[in-house]
């Protein structure tokens, strides 16, 4: 059966299965013409060239249309698209007209050549006029066009020939800027439709259009049926006599351009549908009597059901047996023409000319499993739009192929005869899910969903060995043993029937020569077929030459070990950022196991980690085992697409999965002589051999424990150091913290924290930065690195802790916090300054970069900001004035209160505190009574902010 093109005025191969059976194609091609002929004849065999009928509703041109929103879209720019069809006593005319404007070079190419496809069998071609502008002059180009009518088959690579022909009209001296106008007429209908017509209009293309028409004439007593789509209800009817049109009108209409990546299923644009065709009952109802079983079965027929008869008992094994005598002994060819585009021909025929196409193949099956006692109907489904066929109008035109629904025993089997030669077990076969099928049956009344069997999981499991033992120095075993099931079988068994062996084989050593460039097949690969089950086994074995590879810059020796199977269906969006769904192959279940075998046991932590998309699921886990790591790897995928909103979170979980599949192992160098002089092997010690996450430095973790116990000691004695001023100093009342003490807080609270994450994420403490940096016989070697390395860790955890009382202190507005800022930090940046001067004296320290004392500089700046600030801010000297420990006296009783009030002391408006001395605010004694018995006043001054 036949596709449909989106947008009958663009030129963009948009698949879709609506009823557009007119086809405009503008498209880039210029040999096509053998002997034109020139359109100065009226007439052709193929097209007639004469004005347009009057029940076309003439539109004008504006030819000074201005594009708004400045879209271009391959170089043009739609003035016009005018659609209309007439549909009277079941006939159908179908008039265009286009205006198009070349924007640019590219756009010459969409002016200079026209396409216009019909069907000869029973449609009849009109031109009308074609007229290029320029300047405001219109020239007729009809008159001295090239006109070629030619037979494309446009499906035929797809072996379907439908006897389309093709009027192309070849334009000379187009400009940039010229506007090509060109209208048109195509009448008939397909007489296997009997007279019910359905279509569609577009109302957006991928090209931006200024002005867009499309206009519906029928009779009145037709009951058409209509159904919007990404589009509100927005027509304007007309009733003239027995006939009424129904008009959509748009300006200025942008182009919608489709993402990669997109499933074919989706479908933005917006667009009408029109159908005769009430509801999908009456769809199954017109197909029927074309797929009618023969009442008589020829001998030839016969036949073969009797084979099938004595050489299978079970139903199950009959039906298959008829599945793969369809598929093996009828090549697939359809011959589309005319009725055949939706008609099947007789099984007799098609067997003895042994080809046909889906609609010949699945009656040739059905008449054989009925000849079998075996029920079945034929069943219509849409290969690409899939389970969107559900949102269609009913319309024979929402299916692009059939295939056959059979019942057996009580379950369901959905069987395409149109398939390369499938295995011959019921249970293990694999069944097609088009989403959703139309069984032609007339009790038939909706559309029936096509169930997930276990078959169409594309299922492999990898098992890779590589063998290491012989040495560092050896070539590496190298085995891969590839389990394919269900549909994963049947698509390598296909694979290995068509391609060559020895090619097929080399896409296989390529494939690991990605990740292994020194890979070498040694002997050909083996294959074992198990049909039966629908299990395919390939081995295949390799050799690595140089698998470990030495490290100059860190000094060691080391080799990387991948996931192929699983990477490879892990890419990146090519559009992450995306306003239309993504597409996603599914459902796909992958397994990976690798075995590493190592010359000896090496040290290695265990992982268990797994990595979840809205898409996907991968699990990855190694594990020690001796002298063997065993790395295995499972996807699993969720679903078929993505929504835009989805992307993100897909993106990052794929990025995420892919770093940590994987592995990478090494030996770090020895001290030269140290062979001989232990008289062993290095292979027989490896207590410097670790993975990348599993760099355990125990050397550095006791030492750094031992500073954090010194300096904590040595914090709690100064933050303890107030305690002698407790009874012997005054209380003072202390202003609460604000103003832009909000902002230092932010900072001081920053400052422990990251002085620890930094320490955390320096590299220098793992252990094998320590054995390159004390192995003389390194280029990093120096006697003074190590040392400074613990300098710096003692000096970074030492700021830490007491950076974390600096910030105790001032959460407390302790009057030690001004003097404990000012030195912890002005120690920090200090110790930068020294720590980066040190490291640059150093000859191997050759990463101190600009970077670094830019750093150190600013910090040095922000330090001396806040210390003016400390120093010279009231708001500072009010706030750290209390003294850690030391409280302040209750507030007054009532009776005090009132006495103080009867004395003047105390102004009799002012609220006095709560009695509770649990929740009354430190108030300081002084400011109620002075020593004199005078009252003090409160300073004026404003704090400073």
């Amino acid at each position: 059966m036949m596709f449909f093109i989106k947008n009958v005025f663009s030129g963009h191969h948009l698949r879709s299965g609506r009823g557009v059976v007119l086809c405009v194609l503008l498209s880039l091609m210029s040999c096509l013409f053998v002997s034109p002929v020139g359109a100065q004849s009226t007439q052709s065999k193929e097209y007639v060239i004469k004005p347009r009928d009057a029940w076309v509703t003439p539109i004008e041109v504006d030819v000074a249309a201005v594009n708004k929103d400045n879209q271009t879209s391959r170089g043009v720019f739609y003035l016009l698209a005018d659609a209309q069809v007439r549909i009277e006593k079941g006939q159908r005319e179908s008039y265009r007209h286009f205006a198009i404007k070349a924007l640019n070079e590219q756009g010459l190419d969409q002016l200079g050549h026209v396409e216009i496809s019909f069907d000869p069998s029973y449609q009849k071609l009109s031109l009308h006029a074609i007229t290029l502008r320029r300047a405001g002059r219109a020239i007729d180009k009809l008159k001295t066009a090239k006109i070629q009518v030619l037979q494309r088959e446009k499906e035929l690579e797809a072996r379907i020939y439908d006897g389309s022909k093709t009027a192309n009209v070849f334009l000379e001296d187009v400009q940039v800027g010229d506007v090509l106008e060109y209208s048109y007429t195509i009448s008939g209908s397909n007489p296997v439709f009997k007279g019910k017509q359905s279509g569609s209009f577009d109302f957006q293309a991928s090209v931006p259009v200024h002005h867009l028409y499309n206009r519906l004439v029928t009779e009145k007593e037709r009951a058409l049926h209509f159904t919007y789509r990404n589009a509100k209800e927005e027509v304007s009817t007309l009733d003239n006599g027995e006939m009424r049109e129904y008009v959509w009108e748009n300006k200025q209409v942008p182009a919608l351009i489709m993402p990669s990546e997109t499933p074919q299923w989706h479908d933005p644009y917006p667009f009408v549908q029109w159908s005769d065709y009430r509801d999908w009952a009456s769809v199954a109802q017109w197909a029927t009597p074309l797929y009618q079983l023969p009442t008589q079965r020829s001998a030839a027929i016969q036949k073969i059901i009797d084979k099938i008869n004595a050489e299978h008992k079970e139903p199950a094994q009959k039906m298959m047996a008829a599945l793969l005598y369809v598929q093996k002994e009828i090549r697939y060819l359809g011959v589309e023409i005319g009725m055949n585009s939706h008609a099947p021909n007789p099984p007799d025929l098609v067997l003895s000319r042994r080809f046909g196409d889906c609609k010949d193949k699945t009656l040739l099956t059905l008449t054989l499993l009925q000849g079998l006692g075996i029920k079945a109907w034929p069943a219509l489904v849409h290969t690409s739009l899939e389970r969107s066929v559900a949102l269609s109008e009913p319309t024979p035109f929402a299916f692009n192929h059939v295939i056959v629904h059979a019942t057996l025993d009580g379950k369901e089997y959905w069987l395409d005869p149109t398939r390369s030669k499938q295995v011959p077990s019921a249970s293990k076969v694999y069944q097609p899910n088009y989403g959703f099928a139309l069984i032609i049956d007339p009790s038939t009344t909706k559309l029936k969903a096509i169930a997930t069997v276990d078959s169409q999981i594309q299922r492999r499991k990898v098992n890779m060995l590589i063998d290491t033992s012989a040495g560092f120095d050896q070539p590496s075993k190298f085995q891969v043993t590839t389990v394919y099931e269900g549909v994963s079988a049947e698509s390598m068994r296909n694979m290995l029937r068509s391609e060559n062996r020895e090619d097929l084989l080399k896409r296989f050593l390529n494939f690991y020569a990605h990740y292994y460039p020194s890979v070498e097949q040694v002997e050909p690969a083996k294959v074992v077929d198990d049909e039966m089950q629908n299990r395919l086994v390939i081995t295949e074995n390799y050799v690595i030459n140089k698998l470990w590879t030495h490290n100059e810059e860190k000094k060691r020796t080391e080799s990387s070990y991948y996931t192929p199977e699983i990477e490879s269906i892990l890419p990146r969006p090519g559009q992450p950022i995306r306003n239309q769904p993504y597409a996603l192959n599914h459902p796909i279940d992958i397994e990976q196991t690798t075995e590493i075998r190592l010359p000896s046991a090496w040290k290695l932590k265990d992982e268990d980690t797994k990595f979840t998309s809205p898409a996907f699921e991968v699990h990855h886990r190694v594990k020690l085992q001796g002298d063997k790591i065993i790395m295995i790897d499972h996807y699993r995928s969720l679903k078929d697409h993505l929504l835009a909103d989805e992307m993100t979170k897909h993106t990052e979980a794929v990025d995420a999965a892919k770093n940590a599949l994987g592995l990478m192992i090494w030996q770090v160098d020895t001290v030269a002589g140290e062979e001989d002089a232990e008289g062993t092997s290095n292979e027989s010690d490896h207590s410097d051999r670790a993975l990348i996450r599993s760099d355990m430095n125990w050397v550095a973790i006791v030492i750094a424990l031992l500073f954090s116990v010194i300096w904590i000691e040595i914090a709690r004695r100064w933050y303890c150091a107030d305690r002698a001023l407790v009874n012997t100093s005054t209380p003072k009342q202390a202003e609460e913290i604000g103003g832009w003490l909000i902002l230092m807080a932010i900072g001081i609270v920053l400052t422990p924290l990251m002085i620890l994450w930094g320490l955390k994420d320096f590299d220098g403490y793992g252990l094998s930065t320590w054995l390159v940096l004390m192995n003389p016989a390194s280029e990093a070697f120096h006697p003074s690195l190590i040392l400074l390395l613990i300098v710096e860790m003692g000096a970074n955890i030492g700021f830490a802790i007491l950076s974390t009382v600096v910030v105790i202190f001032f959460f407390k507005r302790s009057h030690r916090f001004p003097r404990a800022f000012i030195g912890v930090f002005w120690g920090i940046s200090i110790f930068h300054f020294v720590d980066l001067t040190l490291a640059q004296q150093l000859s191997t320290a050759s990463d101190v970069s600009v970077k670094d004392w830019a750093e150190a500089i600013r910090g040095a700046i922000y330090t001396l900001i806040w210390t003016l600030y400390v120093v010279k801010s009231e708001r500072v000297k009010q706030t750290f004035v209390r003294i850690i420990g030391q409280t302040l006296p209750p507030p007054p009783s009532p009776m005090q209160a009132e006495a103080l009030q009867t004395l003047g002391i105390v102004p009799a408006e002012k609220k006095l505190p709560p009695e509770n001395p649990n929740t009354a605010p430190e108030i300081d004694a002084q400011d109620f009574v002075a020593k004199s018995g005078s009252v003090t006043k409160p300073d004026s001054k404003a704090p400073d902010h």
